[in-house]
């Protein structure tokens, strides 16, 4: 796999860990960052895509198979034990220990395309990137958590600061099941990469919405017709981002499920912050046929 792809991989996950509702999903464990290529975890530190907290008091036990959670005992600042019920007292490498919250602040500032510093609405939850200062352009924000049960008062404020006019609201994998009037929603999963050390994404130029009516991704997609089916034309570029995105949520689901033997589907869904019934056709979709 090439380093491009690598890091695509990596921002993926941290788009996907922004976007899930659950407590400290947006938490980063070193047990985690560990599976990436040596240096990812500082690149995205001077990005400030990662940044660091105060290290955990507790880990997973990695002395044996259960995976329970242990607390950390200190012998010395800088020396420290777990205590494993099958093999004992064990010590601990303090790098384990270490955590990153991905920051929504950090994607802002590298996304933003304005002279301006981006504008915080609400701490790691929406900022305001672009400034709608063009001809053309219209009034911008990064958000997480459009589909959470606040996820409404998040629009609103948007929309409270972008005025009657059309606006844009990016977010990190999927926008909400209501669609927002004059407000075209853009997932950037999948459309992000780095490039010469910075964070590129690769979006068709935002237009406004035709006024009055609701943008989101949703009532953008077009259904084929029998016309389109017969001349042979591929699906648009949208088509295939929006399929892009899909297979990595249910990648991520799968790796769920792996890593939490028991999780049901509908558990899986639930963490990604997906209805049910949209997780089981990305599983449909997706999932390897077995061959006969």
């Amino acid at each position: 796999m090439t380093r491009a792809n690598l890091d695509r991989l990596i921002l993926d996950q941290l788009l996907t860990r922004l976007d899930t509702d659950f407590p400290e999903a947006d938490v980063l464990r070193a047990d985690e960052t560990d599976q990436w290529e040596a240096g990812a975890v500082e690149e995205l530190e001077q990005l400030g895509l990662l940044r660091p907290l105060t290290p955990a008091t507790a880990v997973f036990c990695d002395a044996c198979m259960d995976g329970h959670v242990v607390e950390i005992e200190f012998a010395a600042p800088d020396r420290a034990y777990i205590r494993c019920e099958e093999h004992g007292l064990m010590p601990l490498d303090l790098q384990r220990a270490r955590l990153w919250q991905v920051s929504l602040a950090g994607f802002a500032v590298c996304l933003a395309k304005s002279p301006l510093s981006p504008r915080e609405i609400l701490p790691q939850r929406l900022y305001q990137i672009w400034f709608g200062d063009g001809a053309s352009a219209v009034p911008t924000f990064l958000a997480r958590g459009l589909r959470w049960a606040d996820g409404e008062f998040i629009a609103r404020e948007a929309r409270s600061i972008a005025g009657s006019g059309a606006m844009t609201i990016l977010v990190p994998t999927v926008g909400p099941d209501t669609l927002v009037i004059d407000c075209w929603i853009r997932p950037i999963q999948g459309s992000l990469a780095f490039l010469d050390g910075s964070l590129a994404l690769d979006l068709p130029a935002v237009t406004p919405p035709t006024p009055g009516l609701a943008a989101g991704v949703r009532s953008e997609r077009k259904p084929r017709t029998s016309s389109d089916k017969s001349s042979g034309r591929r699906p648009g570029r949208r088509r295939l981002e929006d399929d892009a995105a899909a297979r990595t949520l249910f990648e991520n689901g799968e790796r769920l499920r792996i890593d939490h033997p028991g999780m049901t589907r509908e558990q899986v869904a639930s963490r990604l912050n997906l209805p049910p019934s949209t997780y089981r056709r990305y599983v449909s979709r997706f999932q390897p046929r077995p061959e006969r």
